[in-house]
C-alpha cells in the first residue's frame, strides 16, 4: 500500500512539476543543450595561446563531438538556432561576409525564419565608442567599472576588495604595415578563471607621443574608483578597488615609467647600477647595487635614471614606481636570458646529437604542454613556451653528455633556481638559496661566455628572487595572460580601418554571448532546484 501511494503520489508530482515549468521548457531544453555543446566546445573567448599547456587531439574531440551532438534535440526554435550560430561564428572567427553567405545557404536548404544580416545575428550595438584623434593617432578609452558593470561576476560576491593587475604593451597588427596598437589591459587578481579586459587602447603609426596623455584618463578612473569604490555587476555594496601590478616588458616599463630604457647604462629598474661598454656592447655588473625604493624614485635621487623630471600622471595618482613594477619573467628569462644561452650552447655543443634527443622525446611530452620544441637548428624563431619547456623540463635531458659539465652545470643553476621560482611550495621559503644559485650563475656567465654578455636581462636576474618574494610564483607577475590575450584580439581585427571600432564591437558581440550563456544556466538550475523539492515533498508525505 506504502508502495502504491508513493508512486501516485510522485506520478501526480511529476504532472504538477511539468505543469509549472511548461512555459519554461523551451529555455529547459535549450539551457541543456548549451550544457551539453559546451562541454566539448571551444570558449567564445578561447585561442591557441602562448602560454597554454593543452595540445587536444583532434580525434578524440570529434569523437566525444559527435557523441554530444546525437543527444541534442531535434527541433529548435529560432532562437536557439540563433543561439548556436552566433556561438560557432565566434568560436571560429567567422567574418560577417561570411556568415551572411552561410546564412543565405541554410534558407536556400530549408532552414526557416533566419535573419539575412550578420549584425542581427551577432548582435552587433549600433553605437560604438568615442574615438579621439590625439598622440599622434586615434585613441579610445572603454574604462574600468563599464567593464565591471557590464554582467556578473560571482567569484567576487563575497569579496570585499578587488584588484587588478595592469598588462601594457605593443602590438602590430599586420605584418605588412607600420601601425600599431597599444593597448592597456587589466585582470582580476586571483582569480584564473576571469580572461584579461581591455581598459584603452590606441592605434597609429607608432606608439604614442606622451606617455602622459596616454595614461592620464586610466589614471584618473583609478583615483576616483579608489575613492568611490567598485560597483560589481548587480550586486549591492561598492568594492574597495586598487591596482596590484603593473605587467611590462622593460620597453613598455620605461616608457611609461618614464625612465631609460633597457639600452641606457642607468638602466636597471630596481638597483643604481650604471652599465659600462665593452666593444659595442652594454654591459652590466654582477653584483647588486644600491637598491632603488619607492621613494628615492620619487625623489629622483637618480637623475640619470629618468627621463622626465617631473611627475608622471602615475606618480601623481599615487602608484609605487618601483614596487608596483616587477620584472616580467616571460621576457627576462624566458624571451631573454633562455634564448641568449641556448645559442651560445648549440654553438658549443653536439647539435646533431641534440636534435636526436628532441626527436625522441617529442611522441613522449604530454598533453598538458601547448608546444613541442622545435628543432635546434630553428632556435631563433621559438615561441617563449617552448624556451620555458627547454629550461623547466626538456634541457635537462637534451644537454646531458652533448655540452662540456661546467656549461651543463652552469644549465643547471639557473634551471633549479627558475624551478623553485615557480613552485607555490618552495617560492616563499628557499628564495635565499635561489639568490645564491643566481649569483653564482651571473659570476660564472662572464666568465664562461665573456663578460661583454652580461646583459641587461643577465643583470636582471640577481633582482628576481627578491619580486618573488614580493608577489609570489613567477605566473602570477608574468605577462603570458596579457600576451595571449593580445594575440586574441589581433584576430579580430578584420582590416586597418577603424580598428578600435572594430575591437568594441566584437568583444560587445562576446559579451552578450556570455551574458546569454549565463542568464541560461542559472535558469536550468533554478528549474533543477525545483524538481528536486517536489521530490523531498513527495517523500516527507510518502513517510
Amino acid at each position: 500500500m506504502k508502495r502504491r501511494t508513493f508512486y501516485n503520489l510522485c506520478s501526480q508530482e511529476n504532472q504538477e512539476f511539468k505543469r509549472s515549468v511548461a512555459e519554461y521548457a523551451n529555455i529547459s531544453k535549450f539551457a541543456r543543450a548549451d550544457a551539453d555543446f559546451n562541454a566539448v566546445a571551444t570558449d567564445v573567448w578561447d585561442t591557441t595561446s602562448e602560454s597554454s599547456f593543452c595540445r587536444q587531439e583532434s580525434s578524440e574531440c570529434a569523437t566525444d563531438a559527435e557523441n554530444t551532438f546525437d543527444s541534442f534535440p531535434s527541433e529548435l526554435s529560432t532562437a536557439e538556432k540563433l543561439y548556436y550560430i552566433k556561438s560557432w561564428a565566434m568560436r571560429h572567427n567567422i567574418t560577417q561576409e561570411a556568415l551572411n553567405d552561410l546564412v543565405r545557404t541554410l534558407l536556400i536548404i530549408g532552414v526557416k525564419n533566419l535573419p539575412l544580416s550578420a549584425q542581427t545575428i551577432l548582435e552587433t550595438p549600433k553605437n560604438s565608442v568615442e574615438v579621439q584623434n590625439i598622440l599622434g593617432g586615434e585613441f579610445a578609452y572603454y574604462g574600468i567599472q563599464s567593464y565591471f558593470e557590464s554582467r556578473l561576476f560571482p567569484s567576487l560576491k563575497n569579496a570585499t576588495q578587488v584588484l587588478i593587475d595592469v598588462g601594457i604593451d605593443g602590438l602590430k597588427p599586420f605584418e605588412s604595415s607600420k601601425r600599431v596598437l597599444w593597448p592597456i589591459l587589466g585582470s582580476i587578481v586571483g582569480n584564473a578563471i576571469e580572461r584579461p579586459f581591455f581598459i584603452a587602447c590606441f592605434s597609429g603609426k607608432q606608439k604614442p607621443t606622451n606617455a602622459n596623455g596616454f595614461l592620464k584618463d586610466f589614471a584618473e578612473e583609478v583615483s576616483l574608483l579608489r575613492i568611490n569604490g567598485l560597483k560589481v555587476g548587480s550586486f549591492p555594496d561598492l568594492k574597495r578597488f586598487d591596482v596590484h601590478l603593473f605587467i611590462c616588458d622593460s620597453p613598455a616599463r620605461a616608457f611609461i615609467s618614464g625612465v631609460q630604457g633597457h639600452s641606457g647604462k642607468h638602466s636597471c629598474p630596481k638597483c643604481c647600477q650604471v652599465g659600462e661598454r665593452i666593444g659595442t656592447r652594454l654591459s652590466f655588473s654582477k653584483q647588486i647595487c644600491e637598491l632603488r625604493t619607492d621613494l628615492s624614485f620619487k625623489n629622483r635621487l637618480d637623475k640619470e635614471h629618468h627621463n622626465l623630471q617631473q611627475q608622471s600622471v602615475l606618480e601623481a595618482a599615487n602608484f609605487r614606481m618601483v614596487s608596483q613594477f616587477p620584472l616580467d619573467p616571460m621576457h627576462l628569462v624566458d624571451l631573454g636570458v633562455t634564448k641568449k644561452l641556448l645559442q651560445q650552447l648549440v654553438n658549443k655543443g653536439n647539435i646533431a646529437e641534440m636534435n636526436t634527443r628532441f626527436d625522441y622525446i617529442s611522441s613522449y611530452v604530454p598533453s598538458e604542454f601547448g608546444r613541442v620544441c622545435r628543432n635546434l637548428e630553428e632556435n631563433k624563431n621559438w615561441k617563449s613556451t617552448e624556451y620555458r619547456q627547454f629550461l623547466l623540463h626538456s634541457g635537462i635531458f637534451v644537454l646531458k653528455g652533448c655540452v662540456d659539465d661546467n656549461l651543463y652545470y652552469h644549465f643547471l643553476l639557473l634551471h633549479a633556481s627558475i624551478r623553485i621560482l615557480s613552485c607555490g611550495t618552495f617560492c616563499e621559503t628557499e628564495t635565499n638559496v635561489v639568490q645564491e644559485m643566481l649569483d653564482e650563475f651571473v659570476n660564472l656567465f662572464g666568465g664562461i661566455y665573456g663578460d661583454d654578455l652580461i646583459s641587461f636581462n643577465i643583470h636582471c636576474l640577481l633582482h628576481l628572487p627578491a619580486c618573488a618574494r614580493d608577489n609570489g610564483t613567477l605566473d602570477q607577475f608574468s605577462a603570458y595572460k596579457f600576451e595571449n590575450f593580445m594575440q586574441f584580439l589581433k584576430k579580430l581585427i578584420k582590416k586597418p580601418n577603424q580598428i578600435l571600432q572594430q575591437l568594441y564591437f566584437r568583444l560587445q558581440e562576446r559579451k552578450c554571448l556570455e551574458i546569454k550563456k549565463h542568464q541560461n544556466m542559472v535558469l536550468l538550475l533554478l528549474i533543477q532546484k525545483k524538481r528536486r523539492i517536489h521530490i523531498s515533498l513527495v517523500r516527507g508525505q510518502v513517510q
